[in-house]
């Protein structure tokens, strides 16, 4: 019998919270960023989808900033520059 294994893509978002005023990113996965937009669209900023690993996610959401536009750099690639 085959047993086949779901691939999970992983989301990192910057969360809305009130009386902070550094960003805070988090990361989860495709399945419950859909549930978070779903219960508030927009509440929440999407910064990335479409991630192959948790590891990786983590990686960018500590070294990800987020420009007033919108725009997503890499604040570790900016910092060596």
């Amino acid at each position: 019998m085959r047993i086949l294994k779901q691939v999970a893509s992983w989301v990192v978002y910057r969360m809305t919270l009130q009386g902070k005023k550094a960003p805070v990113h988090a990361i989860c996965e495709q399945s419950e960023w859909d549930a978070i937009e779903l219960a508030r669209p927009g509440y929440h900023l999407l910064i990335k989808s479409g991630i192959v690993n948790e590891g990786e996610a983590e990686r960018f959401a500590r070294g990800a900033t987020v420009a007033a536009e919108g725009e997503v750099t890499d604040s570790k690639a900016t910092a060596r520059n």
